[in-house]
């Protein structure tokens, strides 16, 4: 990494213009990817760069992770664009397709599979998991959105998450499972 943190945040342009040489590249094309308009991508990539510099950089906590943090930015902020355009259908909640031909393969195979493990969970664990994870909502607000606390919240979306992993796993078995949905 050619630029620090702080100095990113100090408002230092010399650590703004590495910091811009040196992901502009990965996250205009995920942006590109998604959105396949030259100038939204440009535009969604300039956005999420400025938004990192000025309002995320001084926050995060490891700067190993400026990389997936902003790939993670590019994704959502590309999707949540996508469907407010009506490109797309909401509930988006699948990582972006393997370019490898075998990869691919693999991953369409495994979408009926992520479909019938989410139908599992019950409404509320659907909902709290899109709003945590699509709509980057925190626990403390979807908790108001649901009724909950952050804590019945952050323990509903663990326990989802667990069951999901073991679902596609292969290992689902006849306990309850998060919310208490149908098995």
């Amino acid at each position: 990494m050619g630029f620090s943190l702080e100095r990113l945040g100090a408002d230092d342009e010399e650590a703004q213009g590495l910091f811009w040489k040196e992901h502009w590249g990965e996250v205009y094309g995920i942006c590109y990817r998604i959105l396949q308009k030259k100038l939204l991508a440009n535009e969604t990539a300039v956005d999420i760069l400025t938004d990192f510099m000025f309002e995320c950089a001084h926050r995060l906590k490891y700067p190993g992770a400026v990389k997936s943090y902003l790939r993670l930015m590019a994704i959502r902020r590309s999707v949540r664009i996508k469907e407010r355009l009506g490109q797309t259908e909401p509930l988006s909640m699948v990582p972006p397709v393997p370019s490898g031909l075998e990869d691919r393969a693999h991953y369409q195979s495994l979408m009926p599979r992520l479909d019938e493990c989410l139908s599992r969970l019950s409404p509320k664990a659907q909902k709290a998991i899109r709003l945590r994870f699509c709509d980057e909502l925190t626990q403390e607000r979807i908790g108001g959105l649901l009724g909950g606390s952050k804590q019945y919240i952050g323990k509903l979306i663990t326990k989802s998450l667990k069951f999901l992993r073991e679902c596609m796993a292969g290992g689902f078995s006849s306990r309850a499972n998060p919310g208490g949905r149908r098995k």
